[in-house]
């Protein structure tokens, strides 16, 4: 099912779902449309949360409600690196479990089947979401690891970039060369019972990723038999 072209080991390859034209020029306007909502909730979510911010830290200061850096000095390489891994080890655990919640029944009827309406891999449908799934999926899990870290404003930023990037990566259809491939989420979109978090970890361990192995390992030997 991946289709290839020359020299397959060093180029850009489609990934699981075939990319059809007419389907992404069909749902561009519709996923445009549905984003506007959606970057003005995270927008105003980011104002409530830093203008609270601003106000604990002149009203209330011995409350240390956030731990966020927000001063002008800059973090070590070492200390943003470090807490990125915290960030996003804590965004798998995070992103699994209220992404397994958002397949039960009535809430994927009114919030995330917005996300599973596009079937035509596209960057755009990476960050097309329900406003409420989209809010709590993306900066809860950075917010909660800022806390736990105490993060400066840099890394919060450097770590939103890394996500949409992610996003729109392992929704466009295709792997490019030295990056991983983006069959893993590709698969969910056909099997919605599979694949739920962003690594696999938790995928892993839940037994959530059995019938998507299977399906790698009878990919690899059709392309054996090919050879």
């Amino acid at each position: 099912m991946v289709a290839a072209t020359d020299n397959a080991k060093h180029s850009v390859r489609l990934s699981i779902n075939s990319v059809d034209a007419r389907g992404i020029s069909r749902n561009l306007s519709t996923c445009l449309l549905q984003l506007i909502p959606t970057e003005i909730s995270i927008v105003l979510t980011a104002v409530v949360l830093l203008d609270s911010y601003r106000f604990q830290r002149e009203n209330f200061p011995q409350f240390s409600l956030y731990t966020a850096d927000l001063g002008p000095k800059l973090p070590t390489l070492r200390k943003m690196l470090l807490d990125v891994l915290v960030v996003f080890l804590l965004y798998e655990f995070l992103f699994y479990y209220f992404h397994r919640a958002l397949h039960i029944r009535w809430l994927y009827d009114s919030v995330h089947r917005v996300h599973h309406e596009m079937r035509t891999p596209m960057g755009l449908t990476g960050i097309y979401a329900h406003p409420f799934e989209f809010v709590l999926a993306t900066p809860l899990a950075p917010a909660l690891g800022v806390i736990v870290s105490g993060g400066h404003l840099t890394t919060i930023v450097l770590i939103a970039v890394l996500q949409v990037l992610g996003a729109t990566y392992e929704h466009s259809g295709y792997a490019f060369p030295f990056l991983p491939g983006n069959e893993f989420h590709d698969y969910h979109h056909i099997r919605y019972d599979q694949n739920l978090g962003l690594f696999g970890l938790l995928d892993y361990l839940h037994g959530t990723d059995r019938v998507f192995r299977k399906h790698m390992r009878q990919q690899k030997l059709s392309k054996q038999k090919l050879l």
